[in-house]
C-alpha cells in the first residue's frame, strides 16, 4: 500500500506498474554485427529481458559457464568460438534460459600462394583442412 501526503501531490508520481515485480520473461539473444561472422572480427551478444526487479544475466557455451552480465563479448572471434550459445535471466522471483543460439564463424580466406605454369600464374587459396569460404582463383597470363 503506498501512501502520498499532501505536501507530496503533484510534485512525483508513481504507476502502478512499478509496484508489480515479476519473473523474467524468456530473454532474447541478439548478435552484433547481424551480418556473417568472420574470423577475427569483434562479436557482442547481447541477453534482454523483461523483468522487475531486473535480471542478472549468465551466459553459457554447449552448458559450460561463459560469463556474467547483460552482453558477452569477443575482442577478436576465433574458430574455436564457434557453438551453441544461450543465457539465463534471473531474479529473486525465479530464473529462465534463453532459446539456443548458433554462432557460426567463417574462417577468412588465407593469403593466396602464387604457382606458375609456364607464363600462366594461378593464384590458389592455401589452406590446411580448415572450413572457409572460397572466393575463386585468379589467374594471369
Amino acid at each position: 500500500r503506498v501512501q502520498v501526503s499532501e505536501r507530496e501531490r503533484g510534485r512525483s508520481t508513481l504507476r502502478i506498474s512499478d509496484l508489480r515485480e515479476n519473473a523474467p520473461k524468456l530473454p532474447s539473444v541478439s548478435v552484433s554485427p547481424s551480418a556473417e561472422i568472420v574470423e577475427g572480427s569483434s562479436v557482442t551478444l547481447t541477453c534482454s529481458s523483461d523483468a522487475n526487479p531486473a535480471a542478472k544475466y549468465t551466459w553459457f557455451k554447449e552448458n559450460l559457464l561463459k560469463g556474467q552480465g547483460q552482453s558477452y563479448y569477443f575482442p577478436s572471434i576465433r574458430s574455436e568460438d564457434r557453438g551453441i550459445y544461450y543465457c539465463q535471466a534471473e531474479n529473486k522471483h525465479g530464473q529462465i534460459k534463453s532459446l539456443q543460439h548458433l554462432l557460426d564463424v567463417q574462417y577468412t580466406e588465407p593469403t593466396p600462394q602464387l604457382l606458375s605454369h609456364h607464363h600462366c600464374f594461378t593464384f590458389q587459396p592455401v589452406h590446411f583442412g580448415r572450413r572457409y569460404r572460397p572466393k575463386q582463383n585468379h589467374s594471369f597470363f
